[in-house]
């Protein structure tokens, strides 16, 4: 469940650093203008989404650490 969470983390800073890019900085906004700009904002959507599913696993393997 650890390489789970570390994978989800990895690949939602990915897309979370195309997003910025894709969204925020001149070279993004001339290769994403107008409707393309859809694909950077996506990608932030499903950043942040795939950040809290890795808030839950992590509060899940905590529970399950105290557990015991």
């Amino acid at each position: 469940m650890k390489k789970s969470a570390i994978f989800i983390f990895v690949l939602a800073s990915a897309l979370g650093a195309f997003a910025y890019w894709g969204m925020c900085t001149k070279a993004g906004n001339a290769k994403y203008d107008e409707m393309a700009g859809i694909i950077p904002e996506f990608a932030s959507l499903v950043s942040g989404l795939l950040y809290l599913v890795f808030l839950i696993l992590l509060i899940r393997i905590y529970m399950l650490k105290r557990k015991g």
